[in-house]
């Protein structure tokens, strides 16, 4: 058997309430250097995963309601997937292919958030699996960049 999500997710999420408005999303997620957060209810349930390109991609579409837009308001009509720790990376990289999203969100057995996995993590392992011998993610290639022209860039 592959890889699965839980060899890669991350346990430690962000949540906020899907009333929260975007700009406190966005001022939060500006200041931690967090990537994105997961909204849930305060019934436990998963309405899904918002990032900063997801607030700055609804702020263009509705600019008039910077304000009061909501991160819920942005996950409405949208796909939202999630996945489980069983769920296996190749199909991760197939649902956020197939629903356009960089994120989802693990639930346990129950519904429950535990984690989510990105697409950092799913190339990781892609990275991973096509150069086995490379022993840590801090090495790096010692072979310059091309620019495409005969001469070094400059």
């Amino acid at each position: 058997m592959g890889t699965t999500v839980r060899q890669l997710m991350s346990r430690q999420v962000e949540v906020v309430e899907p009333d929260t408005t975007c700009l406190a999303v966005w001022e939060y997620l500006t200041r931690s250097g967090s990537g994105l957060v997961a909204v849930v209810d305060d019934l436990g349930r998963v309405h899904g995963v918002v990032s900063q390109s997801d607030i700055a991609l609804a702020w263009l579409a509705h600019s008039k309601d910077l304000l009061r837009m909501t991160v819920l308001s942005i996950l409405t009509g949208r796909l939202r997937p999630r996945v489980s720790v069983d769920t296996s990376v190749s199909r991760a990289a197939r649902i956020m292919l197939d629903s356009q999203r960089d994120a989802l969100p693990v639930l346990d057995t129950d519904g429950a958030l535990i984690g989510v996995v990105t697409h950092r993590d799913i190339l990781g392992v892609v990275a991973r699996e096509a150069d086995p011998t490379r022993e840590t993610e801090d090495d790096t290639d010692p072979a310059p960049v091309s620019n495409g022209s005969p001469h070094p860039a400059r």
